[in-house]
C-alpha cells in the first residue's frame, strides 16, 4: 500500500443531493475532530470519496462542473494532477445543487479552522506534491467571489512558498478573474501575513502577476475607506496568526496590512524591501495616502482597536505551536512502511506477527534517510526477535543500509554456523559493490581515467596500487568543491559529508564492525577491499570517521561522547587497532570533552579530563631532556598537527581555554588570525584587492597607524560595509579573535570594524564574546576554571534554563560594551549595538545618558530603534524613581525625542517628558 493511500472511504451518489449532503456532513465532522488525517511524521489527509457503486469517483461525476474541476486541478497542482482527485470532484458535484451551499460553506470554514489551528502546510498534505482543500476552496471562490476569503484564510503563514508557491499564486488568478471587488479586498484582509498577501499581485520571485491593491485603492477613495473599516472589523473579530517566538505590537500588525498593499513609491523600493526592510518600512510610513501619512492611518486604527477591545491581542499563536511536545498527541504514528521499503507480500506470508514487527523495527532502525544510527535503535533487541534463517530477512532492496546491521550481528552475536556462512556470503556478494555505487553516484566521470583507476583498486583485490597515489586521486575527486557543496569541517577535511551522504555513517560502521569480525578471514577479498575503503576514508577525513563510530556508542544528544568508560575504552582501542593515529584520537576526544562539558547532563569527568589535557598540552617543554617530558612535547606536536582536521571553532576554543589557564603558553593564535583574515578577504574581494587590503590591515594592527586609510570610502570599496568576517560554516573569521589577540591589537581591530557601517560590532554576538566574559570572571577571581561548567549562572544552567541563559547573554553584552567604551571605541557604534542587537542593555545606555555622553542617534536609527531607545531610557528612569540610590536621567535625554518625525516616537516622548 502506498504511504499516501487513504484509509477512510466516504461513499456518495454524485447525482443525489441527499447523498452528497450526508458525505459533506461526515466530512465536516472529521475535519472538526481531526480524524480526516493520519500521522506519518506530519499529518496526511486520509479520506477518499468514492461512488456508492463501490468505484472511484471520476471527472464525469462532476456533472456540469467538469470544466471547473479541470481548471482547479490545473491551477492548483504542478505534479501528480491525476492523483487523489475525489475531494474536488465532491465539491464540484455539490456545486450543482444550490441547496447544498450551507453545507459547502460549513466544510470550507472547517478547512480554514483546521489550517489555522496547525499553521503548517506540512500538516495539510494530500501527497508529496499537493494539498487537501485547495482545489475545493478555489472552485468555491470561482463560483462566487464572495467566498474568496476562505481560500485566503486557508493559506497560513507557515506555508512553504519556496517549493509550493503555486498554492498562494491562486490568489492572483482570482484578482485577474474578478478585479479588486470588495469581496477580494476582504479576502486580502483575511490573509494573515504580508508575504502571503503579496501573492494577490506578485509571484514568488516578485514578478507582477496581477494589479496591486494599492493602485486600486489610490484610485477609489470609497474603497479605501471601506478597506480601513474592514481591517478594523477583521482584527476585532479574528487576530492574525503570529509566528512562534515572535511578538508584534498592535501598530506593527496594522502597518503590515499597509506595507503589503503594493509597490509603494519609495526611492530604491526594490532594494529597500528586499535588503533593508526596516528602512523601507520607515519610508512607507511617511508617505501620504489621501492626505494622511500611512503611519497616522495605521495608528488611528490601532487606537480604535485599543479603545474597543482594551487588553485584547491582535495576534495569536496557532494552537499546534503552543505546546510543541504535544502537537501530534491526538494522532498516533502510522508505522506503515513507505513505498521505498515495500516488499513483495509473498516474502512475509509465513512470518508471525512478532516476526513481522521485528522486521518493521529493523526497517526503521537502518532506514537510510535517517541522519544517524545510534544505540537507541536497540540493534541487539531487534536481532533477538528476527526470524531465522537469515535468508528470510535479507531482502533484495536492503543491500547497503542492511550491511551495517549484518556486520554488527556477525561481530556481536553467536550464530549458528549456517547463519554465519549465509551472512558472510551476503556481505561478499553485496557490500563492496553497493558501497562503491553510493560513492560513485555523484562523483565519478566514466571518461576520467584516474577515477576508473581508483574504483578498480577499491573493487578488485588483485589490483595493486600505490596507496598515496590513491589518496591523492580521491582528494581530487572528493575535495574538488572545497566544501561548498557539502558540510565543511576544516581546510584539511572539506566536503566530508558528501561521502555516502545520509548513508555515510552506515558505511563507516559497516567497515568498523566488519573488520572486527573473527568470522571474516583477513586475507579474503571482502576483508582486503574493506580495509582499503577504511584506510582511504581515514586518510581523507579521519575526524569524521572517528565521529561516525563514536556517535553510535554515545549517549548525549548531538555529541559523540560515550558515558560508559569501559565502552569508550573498547571503541578507542579498536579504532587504534584499525589504524587511527593516536593524535587524531586524542584531538577527537579533547574536543568532544570540550563540547559535552557545556551540556547539562554531562558527567564531570569530561571537563576534568579536558582541563587535564589543557595542562598536559600547555606545560610541554620543547627543550626538556627527560624521557617523559620529551614524550609530552612530541605528543603536543602531534596534537597540533591533528587539530587542523577538527572543526575550526572548536580548535580555536581549545586555544582560548589554554591561553586563559596558561597565559604564558606559546600558542598559534596570531598565525590562525592571519590565516582567517586572509581567507575571509580573499573570499570576499577580487584577488588584486584582497592582498593589498590584507597588508594594509596587518600593518595598521601592528603599528596603530593608518586607520583613516581603511574606511570603505578611502579604499573605494563600498562592499566592505557588507563584508562578514564572522564564523560561517564552522570557518573561523577574523572577528572571532577580538578577545584573543593582545589588547592593543584587539582595540585596533574593533576600531577598524566600527568603520565598516552600523553593524560593525556584530562580533559581540558570536560565542567567543561569551567566553571572553567568562574568562574575565575567572581572571577577576569571581569564578574558577574548575567550576566553570557547573556554575549556577554561567555553566550548564545557561543552556537548560532560558532565563539563566538570557541573563548570561545580557551580562556579557553589558560587560563587553563597557570594556569597549573604556578603550575609546566610537560611542555611537556601541549605542547602535546596545539598542538593535544587545540584550537588556538599559544599564549601559543609561550610564551614557547620566554622563551626558549619549549621542544623537537620529541619523543611525530607524523609527522602531528610536522608539526602543526611548523605552530603554524610560525603563532606566523608572528604576531610578523606584530606587533612591540610582541617579535620575536628565530631562534633556527625553526632550530630544519630542520633535521626532515618527508619531509613535513623538507621542511616547511627550508622555515621558511631561511626566518628567
Amino acid at each position: 500500500m502506498s504511504q499516501f493511500a487513504k484509509r477512510i472511504a466516504i461513499a456518495l451518489n454524485p447525482t443525489d443531493a441527499t447523498s452528497i449532503k450526508a458525505a459533506l456532513v461526515e466530512y465536516h465532522q472529521r475535519l472538526q475532530d481531526g480524524s480526516a488525517f493520519r500521522f506519518i511524521g506530519s499529518l496526511l489527509f486520509n479520506i477518499e470519496f468514492v461512488h456508492s457503486d463501490d468505484r472511484p469517483l471520476t471527472l464525469a461525476d462532476a456533472g456540469a462542473n467538469q470544466a471547473l474541476v479541470d481548471r482547479a486541478i490545473n491551477t492548483c497542482r504542478i505534479d501528480a494532477r491525476g492523483a487523489y482527485q475525489s475531494e474536488p470532484i465532491l465539491f464540484a458535484a455539490a456545486l450543482n445543487f444550490a441547496e447544498l451551499m450551507p453545507e459547502l460553506l460549513q466544510v470550507a470554514a472547517a478547512m480554514v479552522n483546521f489550517a489555522r489551528q496547525r499553521n503548517d502546510d506540512g500538516d495539510l498534505r494530500l501527497d508529496d506534491d499537493n494539498y487537501f482543500g485547495l482545489e475545493a476552496l478555489f472552485m468555491l471562490a470561482l463560483t462566487d467571489v464572495n467566498h474568496s476569503h476562505y481560500l485566503a484564510s486557508f493559506l497560513t503563514p507557515y506555508w512553504n512558498t519556496e517549493s509550493f508557491s503555486w498554492a498562494p499564486e491562486t490568489l492572483a488568478h482570482l484578482v485577474n478573474e474578478f478585479g479588486w471587488q470588495r469581496p477580494l479586498i476582504k479576502a486580502y484582509l483575511y490573509c494573515d501575513t504580508a508575504h502571503m498577501r503579496r501573492f494577490f499581485y506578485q509571484g514568488r520571485d516578485g514578478d507582477e502577476t496581477a494589479p496591486a491593491l494599492l493602485d486600486h485603492l489610490q484610485q477609489h477613495q470609497e474603497d479605501y475607506q471601506w478597506f480601513k473599516a474592514q481591517l478594523l472589523e477583521r482584527l476585532l473579530a479574528r487576530p492574525v496568526l503570529a509566528y512562534p517566538m515572535e511578538s508584534l505590537t498592535k501598530a506593527q500588525v496594522v502597518l503590515g496590512f499597509f506595507y503589503s498593499l503594493g509597490e509603494w513609491p519609495v526611492e530604491d523600493a526594490e532594494l529597500a524591501y528586499y535588503k533593508e526592510e526596516d528602512e523601507w518600512q520607515d519610508a512607507v510610513q511617511s508617505l501620504l495616502i489621501f492626505g494622511q501619512t500611512v503611519e497616522a492611518e495605521a495608528l488611528a486604527i490601532r487606537d480604535r482597536i485599543t479603545e474597543l477591545q482594551p487588553g485584547e491581542p491582535v495576534e495569536v499563536v496557532a494552537q499546534a505551536w503552543r505546546h510543541l511536545e504535544s502537537r501530534y498527541a491526538a494522532w498516533p504514528r502510522d508505522e506503515s512502511p513507505e513505498d521505498d521499503w515495500e516488499d513483495d507480500a509473498d516474502d512475509e506470508t509465513d512470518f508471525t506477527a512478532a516476526e513481522s514487527q521485528a522486521l518493521q523495527d529493523l526497517r526503521s532502525a537502518i532506514r537510510p534517510n535517517w541522519d544517524r544510527l545510534t544505540r537507541k535503535t536497540n540493534l541487539d533487541e531487534i536481532a533477538a526477535n528476527l526470524p531465522s534463517p537469515a535468508s528470510r530477512w535479507l531482502y533484495e532492496d536492503w543491500h547497503y543500509p542492511l550491511s551495517s546491521f549484518v556486520s554488527y550481528r556477525l561481530k556481536h552475536h553467536a550464530l549458528a554456523e549456517d547463519d554465519t556462512e549465509e551472512l558472510v556470503d551476503w556481505l561478499n556478494e553485496n557490500f563492496i559493490d553497493e558501497s562503491l555505487e553510493y560513492i560513485k553516484e555523484d562523483y565519478v566521470d566514466d571518461d576520467h581515467e584516474q577515477c576508473e583507476r581508483l574504483f578498480a583498486w577499491l573493487a578488485l583485490a588483485n589490483i595493486e596500487e600505490n596507496f598515496d597515489e590513491m589518496v591523492s586521486i580521491a582528494r581530487e575527486i572528493f575535495y574538488k568543491d572545497g566544501g561548498t557543496r557539502g558540510d565543511y569541517i576544516s581546510a584539511k577535511q572539506p566536503a566530508y559529508a558528501l561521502l555516502w551522504r545520509h548513508r555515510y555513517q552506515r558505511g563507516v560502521l559497516s567497515l568498523f564492525w566488519l573488520l572486527g569480525c573473527e568470522q571474516i578471514h583477513p586475507a579474503s577479498n571482502l576483508a582486503v577491499l574493506a580495509r582499503r575503503q577504511w584506510q582511504l576514508l581515514l586518510a581523507l577525513a579521519p575526524q569524521r570517521v572517528i565521529n561516525q563510530v563514536c556517535y553510535y556508542y554515545g549517549n548525549y544528544a548531538h555529541y559523540a561522547a560515550i558515558d560508559d568508560e569501559a565502552v569508550e575504552y573498547q571503541v578507542y582501542e579498536q579504532l587504534a587497532q584499525l589504524g587511527v593515529p593516536e593524535a587524531h584520537l586524542q584531538a577527537f576526544q579533547l574536543l568532544v570533552d570540550q563540547r559535552v562539558a557545556g551540556y547539562r547532563p554531562a558527567h564531570q569527568r569530561f571537563w576534568q579530563r579536558y582541563l587535564a589535557n589543557i595542562e598536559h598540552f600547555a606545560t610541554a617543554d620543547e627543550h626538556a631532556t627527560g624521557m617523559l617530558a620529551r614524550q609530552q612535547w612530541l605528543q603536543r606536536q602531534a596534537l597540533e598537527q591533528a587539530l587542523p582536521y577538527c572543526t575550526e571553532t572548536a580548535m580555536l576554543q581549545f586555544y582560548a581555554d589554554t591561553q586563559l589557564a596558561y597565559p604564558a603558553a606559546e600558542l598559534p593564535i596570531q598565525a590562525l588570525f592571519e590565516q582567517a583574515l586572509r581567507r575571509s578577504l580573499y573570499a570576499s574581494f577580487a584577488d588584486s584587492t584582497a592582498p593589498q587590503l590584507y597588508d594594509k590591515l596587518l600593518a595598521y594592527l601592528h603599528s596603530g597607524e593608518g586607520l583613516e586609510q581603511l574606511t570603505p570610502k578611502a579604499l573605494k570599496l563600498p562592499e566592505l560595509c557588507g563584508w562578514k568576517p564572522y564564523v560561517q560554516d564552522y570557518r573561523i573569521g577574523p572577528a572571532d579573535f577580538v578577545w584573543l589577540l593582545p589588547e592593543e591589537q584587539a582595540v585596533r581591530l574593533v576600531q577598524f570594524f566600527c568603520q565598516q557601517g552600523e553593524r560593525g560590532l556584530r562580533f559581540l554576538l558570536v560565542p567567543p564574546a561569551e567566553d571572553a566574559f567568562i574568562d574575565h570572571l575567572i581572571r577577576s577571581g569571581e569564578l574558577t576554571m574548575a567550576e566553570r561548567w557547573q556554575h549556577a549562572e554561567v555553566g550548564h544552567n545557561s543552556i537548560s534554563d532560558p532565563d539563566v541563559g538570557m541573563a548570561l547573554l545580557a551580562a556579557k553584552d553589558n560587560w563587553a560594551l563597557n570594556w569597549l567604551d573604556e578603550r575609546g571605541i566610537d560611542t555611537a557604534s556601541l549605542v547602535y549595538y546596545a539598542v538593535t542587537q544587545g540584550r537588556d542593555c538599559e544599564a549601559f545606555v543609561s550610564k551614557l545618558a547620566r554622563e551626558q555622553r549619549l549621542p544623537n542617534m537620529n541619523s543611525h536609527f530607524k523609527r522602531k530603534d528610536r522608539a526602543k531607545l526611548l523605552q530603554m531610557l524610560a525603563t532606566a528612569q523608572q528604576q531610578a524613581e523606584n530606587n533612591s540610590e540610582i541617579a535620575a536621567l536628565p530631562s534633556s535625554v527625553f526632550s530630544r525625542f519630542v520633535n521626532d518625525s515618527s508619531i509613535a516616537v513623538k507621542s511616547l516622548a511627550q508622555k515621558l517628558f511631561t511626566k518628567d
